[in-house]
């Protein structure tokens, strides 16, 4: 016991001297989380601005553009002469829509015939074009239902009669979990959790490496007395707890700094962060005894950290990936840890609702180790051969 106190120690001791690392393991997580939480500070997308040609001029024209402004999701920055202005201003990126209502709309739509107004998008902003289409449809539709209740109103229905044509089907939908289709509430949390993933598994893959470039293994495997379980126990504990000491900051603190609400248990989520930090921190220990200097460990924590986020099936279902895919999203701890997170923190999910993602972890975590173990041993008679050797 004494001996894996002075190991942890010493640990401590070194990541307080390595100044650059400190610093971005202790502010790198609190500034990110502002600064990326402060993208999805409005929650959802508003007032996106929008070009519109009214060839038209009717009174329902201006109604159009009168519902738009009005709308929480549009604001008119431009009024436009032509369509080929209209794609100079999406190609400018000055605006996400353009609208171009055609001439003789409400005249055509008097005479019972189907009139069609025209929008164009900037389809290489994919997420911001669908909510505005969304929106666009929504409002377009209100707009016509009105204009076929009047009619039917003139021809002799009552209101509540009307209503029925119009809509014979309509559709009730119960929004669970986020009804409000908040962003900050869906991205901001999962982002959070990569940048600590990134900065977890940084930490585990310089456990190693960062002995032997500076020259120190030998003297560390003498104060391990060259005992395996106590070098892995030693180097993990004290990244583990800064880890775990983050993950409660961002629970207790930053998910109610920005109005996020916590609905499952924090007990429990900072339990299966416990096992996602002791997963990542195994895996970083495994690129660290593959490495055979810092950078060489770095380049292994972006090849595997950078993707990991959107192999994660966070924001693309894993099952839509291709089948040579799938396998390496499964093979992350970023995978069950984040489909834990949002069954506590969005749907208040409890112990058995993460149990089968807990023990994936648990599962990842021992095959880690036991990859770490055999790489260590190795690396241990290496060094001892060398030593009887001199």
């Amino acid at each position: 016991m004494k001996i894996l106190l002075a190991i942890i120690l010493r640990e401590f001791k070194n990541f307080y001297k390595n100044k650059i690392l400190f610093c971005v393991v202790l502010f790198c997580p609190l500034i990110l989380a502002f600064v990326l939480g402060g993208i999805f500070s409005n929650r959802v997308v508003i007032k996106m601005p929008v070009a519109v040609l009214d060839a038209d001029q009717s009174k329902l024209s201006r109604m159009i553009m009168r519902n738009l402004e009005a709308s929480r999701s549009f604001t008119i920055k431009y009024h436009v002469e032509s369509p080929e202005h209209i794609q100079s201003l999406i190609y400018q990126q000055e605006i996400i829509l353009g609208l171009v209502i055609p001439k003789h709309l409400w005249r055509d739509i008097k005479r019972g015939n189907v009139a069609t107004v025209t929008a164009f998008v900037d389809g290489s902003n994919l997420l911001t074009v669908n909510l505005a289409l969304a929106d666009l449809k929504v409002l377009i539709a209100t707009i016509s239902a009105g204009i076929k209740l009047k009619f039917l109103q003139k021809i002799g229905s009552n209101e509540s009669r009307g209503l029925a044509l119009i809509q014979t089907i309509k559709t009730d939908i119960s929004k669970l979990y986020n009804p409000g289709f908040n962003y900050l509430h869906y991205m901001a949390p999962g982002i959070w959790i990569a940048v600590l993933h990134q900065i977890i598994l940084l930490l585990g893959s310089l456990l190693i490496v960062s002995e032997i470039e500076n020259k120190t293994f030998s003297e560390f495997l003498n104060l391990s007395n060259h005992r395996w379980y106590l070098i892995i126990a030693g180097k993990l504990i004290p990244p583990f707890l800064i880890s775990l000491l983050f993950f409660d900051i961002y629970f207790r603190v930053i998910f109610p700094l920005f109005a996020i609400q916590f609905k499952g248990s924090i007990p429990l989520m900072v339990l299966i962060s416990a096992l996602f930090s002791l997963c990542t921190l195994s895996l970083g220990l495994v690129i660290s005894l593959w490495a055979e200097r810092s950078l060489d460990a770095i380049k292994g924590v972006l090849l595997i950290g950078s993707p990991a986020f959107i192999l994660s099936g966070y924001t693309w279902p894993t099952n839509n990936m291709p089948l040579f895919i799938q396998p390496i999203s499964y093979a992350l701890p970023l995978t069950p840890y984040l489909r834990g997170l949002r069954k506590v923190f969005q749907q208040g999910g409890s112990w058995e609702n993460i149990y089968g993602d807990s023990l994936i972890l648990i599962l990842m975590t021992g095959t880690f180790l036991l990859i770490s173990v055999l790489m260590l041993q190795k690396r241990i008679r290496y060094i001892e051969r060398i030593e009887r050797g001199a």
